[in-house]
């Protein structure tokens, strides 16, 4: 039969103090003497007691947790190095702050939303993550609708309440960019996202910047899931793009 957990209750009778008293002590609030305070810290530590997550949400109206939508296919996640970087980051700040991280993996934008609308009618989480903005992001006026508060990684593109954490991709590419030309390259082109992500215009246009800076045109920039074009060269493929060098008068690099 496993031990039963120890209350504030039983740290008030053993340290001779109301339940009041103790509260205020393990959660550092004023209104105790230091000597009273340290007592209590103390015999708060003898008897193992260990704060209850569910007592303090219910005393505080708070989850204590953050959410995280993602609409993308599972089984990319792992492929991609960005995320589990970022959920161990994330996952290691708030275990720190005794919180939680919420994950939900989604295969489209209709559950995407779905999701942020079941966290915020069950309370399960104090805010949300919001990665992946895309162009005129719909997902600012739903979380301004329900209420929810949201951090961005990165700037909307339209008007957002919400606190931004921004990541500026244009010197890393910029750097590529470089050194490729260093190497002697000429024909540098430029594998793209989604067109509705803002993260992935910006880049596109970092490496464009890179390019004239160093005197050179644009090669193609493409997306190989759809393999559809989605730069400024005429119609082409990855796919093509070997062949369109192979007929230039300039030899290939």
């Amino acid at each position: 039969m496993s031990q039963r957990r120890p209350t504030i209750i039983d740290v008030a009778r053993a340290a001779g103090v109301s339940k009041g008293a103790v509260s205020f002590a393990l959660n550092g609030r004023p209104g105790v003497a230091e000597e009273t305070r340290r007592r209590i810290l103390a015999v708060a530590k003898e008897l193992g007691w260990t704060p209850s997550h569910r007592a303090r949400a219910l005393s505080t109206s708070r989850a204590f947790a953050v959410g995280l939508v993602l609409a993308r296919p599972p089984e990319l996640l792992g492929a991609d190095p960005f995320f589990p970087a970022f959920i161990a980051g994330v996952e290691r700040v708030l275990a720190e702050q005794s919180q939680a991280l919420v994950l939900q993996v989604v295969t489209s934008q209709r559950a995407e939303e779905d999701g942020y609308r079941r966290l915020a009618a069950d309370g399960r989480v104090d805010g949300v993550f919001l990665l992946d903005l895309r162009v005129a992001d719909p997902r600012i006026a739903l979380l301004e609708e329900l209420g929810l508060p949201a951090v961005t990684l990165g700037r909307p593109d339209v008007a957002s309440p919400f606190p931004a954490v921004l990541v500026d991709d244009r010197p890393g590419i910029a750097a590529a960019v470089r050194h490729l030309v260093e190497l002697g390259h000429r024909h540098v082109a430029h594998v793209a996202g989604p067109d509705h992500f803002l993260h992935g215009s910006a880049r596109r246009d970092a490496w464009e910047n890179a390019l004239r800076d160093a005197g050179l045109s644009p090669g193609p920039a493409c997306r190989p899931t759809s393999r559809r074009p989605v730069g400024p060269e005429p119609p082409t493929t990855c796919s093509t793009w070997p062949t369109r060098r192979a007929r230039s008068s300039t030899p290939t690099t």
